[in-house]
């Protein structure tokens, strides 16, 4: 079987209630505005709103400050929008149509397979999904046509009002998490086609009442993604060898690039309030860079005091500090480090039905106020996805439970989970 593992680099992401539940009331509808695309050096729209990066927990799915939203696989590929409702404790399909089966065009939680991984991501006022289009897939073109394209999709918080905003060409393909703000939806796109601009990356503006797109190509480097945003910026990593990374403001207004930081040494990095955090992986040092004016701070740890890791990463940043992942003696930890550069290894972890599965650290997937959004636990089912030829294959879909635990047992390691009851 495959492991389905819809990861940042292509955004492809890892991702049923029958007449119950309590999921707002949706409306149909879909309707396909077009995308009136130019290419420039610097024509991005004015705005004076501020920016939101979206998808800055995980890639599973994004949350906002009512619940967290998540797509599951079905069988024959398509995909169920689900949502966790953090006052009521449910996850359930985002539908409240009675006795629905959700499996089909009228559940306006469904949305058809065409070939494509997608991601949904999510602020106060709308909801995102993006299929990500597959230009290294000629069979999804033969199968599905234009449905296999780039896609830009909205949806209000409770999932009425579908609609399509934006498409792109047949060799495009989103390849960030996106931000938005100010009405307008940002994203990286790469030109995968083999003739002239091969390769090519393009920092796309999308406005997300008239659908029209507007590029810029004026920077072009090694595998830069959206990592952040403040102000009317956003946060670029890129990679300058296969271990070093640099960071930079980019004005959507403007097109000025500004460097922030580059780094002379592994780092691995976050973006929150208005700040890029960075650790340095071998010694555990944390720089935190205002974006605004590039003012600078580090706070040394002892992250390494006494322990030999590998694969560390700086996987989430609280309000009550940091949480750093890497192996300790070939076990996974969450490695959490205080205001004040103190570590403590976490002996949370989550439980599964998979063996072979050895990354059982507790991972955050939303901060809905003094509380985090966990799994405590996750099995697998296996779900059949169509394949070239008209042949399917098997991927192995994550089900995860559900639970909500206080910022403070978190950080104290203590199991005081609130499950979220699933629903059908």
């Amino acid at each position: 079987m495959k492991r389905s593992n819809r990861l940042l680099a292509i955004l492809t992401a890892c991702l049923l209630l029958a007449g119950c539940g309590a999921a707002p009331a949706p409306s149909g509808g879909s309707g396909a505005a077009g995308a009136e695309s130019e290419t420039a050096q610097v024509t991005l729209p004015t705005a004076s709103g501020g920016l939101e990066a979206l998808g800055r927990d995980t890639a599973f799915g994004s949350g906002n400050s009512s619940g967290y939203y998540y797509l599951s696989t079905l069988d024959g590929g398509a995909f169920l929008l689900r949502y966790i409702d953090y006052a009521t404790g449910q996850d359930l399909p985002l539908c409240s149509q009675p006795n629905c089966s959700h499996s089909g065009e009228t559940c306006p939680a469904w949305f058809a397979y065409s070939g494509t991984s997608a991601n949904v991501y999510a602020t106060d006022q709308q909801v995102f999904v993006t299929f990500n289009g597959s230009p290294w897939d000629s069979d999804a073109f033969a199968e599905y046509g234009e449905a296999a394209l780039p896609r830009l999709l909205t949806l209000a918080p409770d999932g009425s009002g579908r609609r399509e905003v934006a498409r792109f060409g047949a060799a495009d393909a989103f390849s960030s998490t996106p931000a938005a703000g100010d009405g307008t939806f940002y994203t990286i796109v790469i030109d995968y086609g083999e003739g002239e601009g091969s390769g090519e990356k393009r920092i796309a503006a999308i406005d997300l009442a008239t659908g029209k797109v507007t590029t810029d190509n004026s920077v072009q480097r090694r595998e830069m993604r959206i990592v952040g945003a403040a102000g009317r910026e956003l946060v670029l990593q890129s990679m300058v060898s296969d271990t070093l990374s640099a960071y930079a403001a980019y004005n959507v207004d403007s097109g000025e690039l500004r460097d922030l930081y580059n780094s002379a040494e592994p780092v691995s990095a976050a973006c929150r309030d208005g700040a890029l955090i960075l650790l340095e992986t071998k010694t555990g040092t944390l720089r935190c860079i205002q974006i605004a004016t590039g003012q600078e701070t580090t706070l040394s740890t002892d992250l390494f005091s006494g322990r030999s890791l590998d694969f560390v990463t700086l996987a989430f940043v609280t309000d009550a500090g940091y949480v750093v992942q890497a192996h300790e003696d070939r076990t996974a930890y969450n490695f959490l480090i205080d205001q004040t550069g103190k570590t403590t290894r976490q002996e949370l972890f989550a439980d599964s039905t998979d063996p072979c599965d050895k990354l059982r650290m507790l991972d955050i997937f939303a901060q809905p106020g003094g509380d985090y959004l966990v799994a405590p636990s996750r099995s697998y089912r296996t779900v059949k996805v169509p394949g070239p030829n008209g042949v399917s294959y098997g991927i192995d879909e994550p089900v995860h439970d559900f639970a909500l635990i206080s910022q403070a047992d978190f950080w104290a390691s203590k199991p005081n989970y609130r499950p979220v009851t699933r629903l059908e």
